[in-house]
């Protein structure tokens, strides 16, 4: 099959690559946490099996508000929470691990949810009454069989999903959308220009990433891209400085991220983040709104200041909301279920959520 993905010279770019052979599974669980494959002989542990999604799954019991998940990051992110072995002067002097353990940034969203409505990967506990159920988009990028970006607007003529329906209707209550550093296979012109209509009707976005703002809307953004950023999540560029790598950010008075403090690493065992300094969009100078700013660097050379997070109403329905670090840049699965958490249920009114992880 083909999608409209970055598409050159009239010709779409596959879904699948030509001769590749898929393997399909289903695995079933039961309500006591028994499993089942199949067909039955599968090897769910080989390469030759992986997790592939189909947009959009239908809506839980008790119509619960549904999350989707889009891991558009192309490669797993340091778990700086497992990691052990620090030396707080090793690498370029802002500390590194001996013993460095990664992870798949979906899972540390998918493990941040579970802290915040229950439930776990296997499906043996339960989630919270009312609680958000989510899906999960992986865009594994170049040199893999999937890289396309989840559809935004379904097609009726072809039959394919999206996360808004042909008529306007949102699948997903929000979109919590990953990524690391910018990639060629990450916010194809098409995406951005789709984006609009889910917020337009009443969805809500959350954006992780560093220098994907910098991209976005610099000298390098296309016009869909950069009008995305700018008009819909009230975001522009205003610098990144190698000192931002180990800090803080803090939530500002009269937001929900209020006496808020989390802490940030960007070495990653060598390799250096720079984190996007964000400022307000000039587009929309009265609906966008900074929540954190980046505070208490490290580096006496490079003193950190700037906005780190930015959130936008426009004229649409729903909000946006673009952080200029990436999800794994975090400390911990307890910081990213408090952060996250706070944005669903105060700014986009995600109920049944245990929001009393942030006492902690």
């Amino acid at each position: 099959t083909t999608e409209d993905f970055n598409v050159l010279e009239g010709s779409p770019d596959l879904i699948w690559e030509a001769g590749q052979t898929i393997q399909y599974y289903i695995t079933a669980v039961d309500d006591i946490g028994d499993t089942a494959y199949f067909p039955a002989d599968s090897d769910i542990d080989s390469t030759a099996y992986f997790r592939f999604q189909i947009l959009p799954l239908g809506r839980t019991i008790n119509g619960s508000q549904k999350i989707l998940i889009v891991d558009d990051y192309t490669r797993p992110d340091l778990d700086f929470e497992n990691s052990t072995g620090f030396l707080p002067t090793g690498g370029a002097g802002y500390g590194s691990f001996t013993d460095a353990v990664f992870d798949q940034p979906e899972d540390m969203v998918e493990r941040a949810l579970m802290l915040l409505a229950g439930g776990d990967e296997d499906g043996t506990q339960p989630p919270l009454d009312g609680g958000p159920k989510w899906d999960i988009y992986n865009v594994f990028g170049g040199g893999s069989s999937v890289t396309c970006e989840p559809r935004v607007i379904e097609s009726q003529s072809t039959g394919l999903g999206g996360i808004v329906s042909a008529l306007g209707q949102t699948r997903y209550d929000a979109v919590i959308w990953l990524q690391g550093t910018f990639d060629n296979y990450s916010y194809a012109d098409s995406t951005a220009a789709d984006l609009p209509a889910y917020l337009d009707n009443g969805g809500h976005f959350l954006g992780f990433g560093s220098e994907v703002v910098e991209w976005a809307t610099g000298d390098v953004g296309t016009t869909e891209v950069s009008t995305f950023f700018k008009q819909y999540l009230g975001t522009q560029y205003a610098g990144a400085q190698a000192g931002w790598r180990v800090c803080n950010f803090t939530g500002r008075a009269g937001t929900e991220l209020e006496g808020l403090k989390f802490g940030l690493y960007g070495e990653c065992n060598g390799i250096r983040k720079e984190y996007d300094g964000l400022a307000l969009s000039v587009l929309v100078p009265a609906t966008n709104v900074a929540l954190a700013d980046y505070t208490d660097s490290n580096d006496p050379v490079n003193p950190v200041s700037g906005i780190a997070i930015i959130a936008n109403h426009n004229n649409s329905e729903g909000w946006g909301v673009q952080t200029g670090f990436d999800i794994g840049s975090m400390l911990s699965d307890e910081s990213r279920a408090c952060f996250i958490g706070s944005i669903l249920s105060s700014r986009f009114g995600i109920t049944g959520l245990d929001t009393d992880i942030c006492g902690g």
